[in-house]
């Protein structure tokens, strides 16, 4: 199963890296998020990080969900992230336990 969390998160950055960059600076490619926050090594919590410090991304909401931890120390882990980064302004929602 961590395998596959792993992979996912392996493959969104890839995806994010292959997307075209928009060619104004106003112009952001709107992502919505939907993870656990408790992959392996702090994957998730680092890949949430990221896009919310993206200098061309629009984080429009993030989904969290039961996985590697429980649902409701995932949601307080996702909110300190957009904490921290500043971006209190991104809706979080929790998700399936």
């Amino acid at each position: 199963m961590r395998n596959h969390r792993f992979a996912t998160v392996a493959l969104c950055l890839v995806l994010l890296a292959l997307t075209p960059t928009p060619s104004t600076a106003e112009e952001k490619i709107k992502v919505f998020i939907d993870q656990d926050t408790s992959g392996p090594a702090g994957t998730d919590s680092l890949s949430i990080a990221l896009l919310l410090q993206a200098p061309n991304i629009e984080v429009v909401g993030i989904g969290v969900v039961a996985g590697d931890a429980w649902l409701d120390q995932a949601v307080y882990h996702t909110l300190k992230i957009v904490e921290l980064t500043g971006k209190t302004e991104v809706p979080v929602a929790a998700g399936s336990e």
